[in-house]
């Protein structure tokens, strides 16, 4: 559509578009006539979701999670948008408003308690205890949470103007622009109400808030508190566990002993193995001394009073050695020990003596002083003794070391286990307490974050908004010629019809001859309060027609016969006959033309017209048919130059086949004001599979503006600033002047 057919469209439109945008805009001012003032108030709250300091973020180094920040701040939105906080809203409002007996300034004001009046009146409130806000809330709530049907229920879902839930859920909440910040905002027809509303509205935001979140908290709190218990007690089991058993065992330091006990056990064994090689030596140094004494009968004697003196001093110094392991530590026998001492003392001092005896003897075989013999003897002696001593009891106290071996081996396992179940303990222990102390920190976080702060307390509105009455009726007027133009162009758009000759018979497929206007017969059909001369537009499109007859395609035939061409129609009643005779004037300006009609009515034209009728599928005239005429060259009707002849509807009548091969034309006449289907696709086939020629397509009854396609500008008077402003529209600046010659 281009956008002088949409210029046409809207003028053609115009009266009835500015009828319905006027009964739109009137109907609306009746409905919003009795408006009442608005009153609108707001109040901001600081979330601290982004900018608020908490616990466990102040070493973030002000990173912030971006997904967390947009949930937390989506939930706080929805909290506050939720019904449930919405009906709470409702009924606090209520007990706040039932109690009153007159107008208060910080409640509402003297028109807003004549509405409350009003409800009263018609006993919405009937059954509430009025006594004071607490009664009066819990009286609500019981009517509220009642599964019988009331008046103050039915209040409370209603849309009423202070307490309906349907109405306070009009409350816009939202994020003030990018920020943390929550906005919420409030329009009613009561100023003090409005203010009011959105103080309570915070008062049950900033609870349900913080409710919720200490509820999640202490969840977590609660189960870490019992877990951490839990642990300590099972740490504590295990601890007294460990120290029965070291009570049971006489066990002060497990590992330090073990530890002492291997020390002198390697002590000992070291002791042993010096020992065992000290006695090795004192034999071998006795076995030579002996030798080198030989068999002199003196040392014998001597040697047996030493023997004698020597097994005492073992058994002297066997006692000792007994007292130096055994009773290190003890002294208590220290008397013992010391007259043991004296003891040793006085045998060595006796076997001094006897070995002075011997000194008879003043040398060896080898020429060795025999004293220094018997004391060098007397000492390995001595050695002997006190090595074999000292190693009976060396062997003694290794057996005592694997006793106690024996039972420290069991001791650690039994250690080990305990060790590792109050390890176990411990761990699960420290655990729980490190998570139990998060949980602390983490609500402590929590009381911090949502201690909501109110930036902006709501405000008195003490002006009415600003009515948008004014902007209503105009969006109305201009909803009334926008709707309608729309369906116009909707309806233009899927319009199946043929009002446009050009652009339906390109959809179809179908060639076109020309296109006939729309007749009226008071002669006064106008464009844009314009009258057209349509006698004049009838003419120009006869002619149009008529000479594409004559100098378009015409037979090549070197036989000298009529023209013959035929019209009509695929459904009849579509102006056939009508326009067969514009055609039949306009054809006397070329020679001499026959009309061919089946219409009795005809003979008052002033043209040579023949009188037919069907007879057996022919068009028959004076008892011949019409194609026999044709073919015959003596007939009369050969001194004419046209023959145009008016066929019946196909669709309905007998197709004179036999005419079709004398054809130089056909004319197929369509109404503009109908749909082409299926059904005249086919006859249209028919037909065309019939004809020697192609058949084509003539629009009869095409609306003036649409004529222009075909004859040009239309016949009508215009101004200088209308042809301007059409060559605009047309998108033609260069304008339509003239060129002379």
């Amino acid at each position: 559509m281009s956008l002088l057919e949409f210029i046409r469209l809207v003028k053609g439109n115009f009266r009835m578009m500015f009828v319905i945008a006027l009964v739109a805009t009137v109907t609306l001012y009746c409905l919003t006539k009795d408006e009442k003032k608005q009153y609108s108030s707001q109040t901001v709250i600081n979330t601290g979701v982004v900018s608020g300091y908490t616990i466990l973020n102040h070493n973030s180094e002000g990173k912030v999670d971006r997904d967390y920040t947009r949930s937390e701040l989506q939930n706080l939105l929805a909290l506050a948008s939720a019904y449930e906080t919405t009906e709470e809203l409702s009924l606090r409002l209520l007990a706040t408003y039932t109690i009153l007996d007159s107008p208060t300034d910080s409640l509402i004001t003297s028109d807003g308690f004549i509405d409350l009046k009003l409800l009263k009146e018609e006993g919405f409130f009937s059954g509430i205890d009025k006594t004071d806000y607490k009664s009066a809330y819990n009286s609500i709530k019981l009517y509220r949470d009642s599964n019988e049907p009331s008046q103050i229920k039915e209040l409370i879902y209603s849309n009423n103007i202070y307490f309906g839930v349907e109405h306070l859920a009009t409350i816009k909440k939202k994020l003030k622009g990018s920020s943390d910040l929550l906005e919420f905002s409030y329009t009613t027809e009561d100023p003090v109400i409005c203010q009011r509303t959105l103080i309570i509205l915070t008062e049950i935001f900033l609870e349900k808030h913080r409710g919720l979140k200490e509820s999640q908290s202490n969840d977590v709190l609660s189960y870490f508190e019992e877990a951490t218990k839990k642990s300590a007690e099972k740490l504590k089991d295990a601890e007294t566990k460990l120290l029965q058993f070291r009570i049971d065992n006489n066990i002060i330091n497990y590992y330090e002993q073990t530890r002492f006990i291997a020390d002198k056990k390697e002590d000992l064994d070291e002791f042993y193995f010096k020992e065992k090689m000290a006695l090795e030596a004192a034999k071998s140094a006795k076995e030579k001394l002996d030798k080198q004494l030989g068999e002199r009968g003196l040392q014998i004697d001597l040697n047996n009073q030493l023997l004698t003196k020597r097994d005492e001093l073992s058994n002297v110094t066997n006692k000792l050695v007994m007292f130096e392991f055994l009773n290190s530590n003890e002294t208590e026998n220290y008397q013992e020990l010391e007259s043991w001492q004296v003891k040793q003392d006085e045998l060595k001092d006796e076997i001094g003596e006897i070995t002075i005896e011997l000194q008879k003897l003043n040398f060896s075989k080898e020429g060795i002083a025999a004293r220094n013999l018997l004391s060098k003897w007397l000492d390995a002696s001595i050695q002997v003794e006190e090595s074999t001593s000292r190693l009976k009891v060396i062997d003694q106290r290794k057996i005592q070391f694997t006793g106690i071996y024996q039972r420290f081996a069991p001791w650690g396992s039994q250690l080990k286990k305990i060790e590792r179940e109050i390890a176990l303990a411990e761990n699960s222990y420290l655990e729980n307490l490190h998570s139990f102390n998060q949980a602390r920190l983490h609500l402590q976080n929590t009381l911090m974050v949502t201690n909501l702060k109110i930036l902006e307390e709501p405000f008195f509105p003490s002006k009415p908004e600003k009515s948008k009455k004014l902007l209503l009726l105009a969006l109305a007027f201009l909803c009334g010629f926008i709707v309608p133009l729309s369906i116009i162009i909707a309806i233009e758009y899927l319009d199946r019809t043929m009002k446009n000759p050009i652009e339906s018979t390109k959809r179809l497929n179908l060639p076109l001859s020309g296109a006939f206007p729309f007749i009226r017969t008071d002669n006064n059909w106008s464009m844009g309060g314009v009258k057209i001369d349509y006698v004049a537009l009838r003419k120009y499109s006869t002619r149009i027609i008529t000479k594409n007859l004559v100098f378009n395609n015409l037979s090549e035939d070197s036989e000298k016969r009529p023209k013959v061409i035929g019209l009509s129609s695929i459904r009849g009643k579509e102006g056939t006959t009508f326009l067969a005779k514009q055609i039949v004037r306009n054809l006397r300006k070329y020679g001499k033309v026959l009309f061919v009609t089946e219409d009795d009515q005809q003979s008052i034209m002033s043209l040579d017209v023949k009188h037919l009728k069907m007879a057996s599928g022919d068009l028959v005239a004076h008892g011949k048919a019409l194609h026999e005429l044709l073919d015959f060259d003596g007939s009369a009707i050969m001194d004419y130059d046209y023959i145009v002849v008016d066929l019946p509807a196909f669709i309905h009548d007998y197709l004179p086949v036999n005419l079709f091969s004398f054809l130089d034309h056909m004319l197929i006449v369509c109404k503009s004001n109908r749909v082409w289907t299926n059904a005249d696709q086919q006859t249209w086939d028919d037909i065309n599979s019939l004809l020697k020629i192609s058949p084509k397509i003539v629009i009869n009854g095409v609306r003036p503006d649409i004529m222009e396609e075909f004859i040009g500008e239309l016949p009508k008077r215009r101004s200088w600033l209308r042809i301007k402003l059409k060559d605009y529209l047309r998108f033609n600046f260069s304008g339509s002047t003239g060129i002379t010659s």
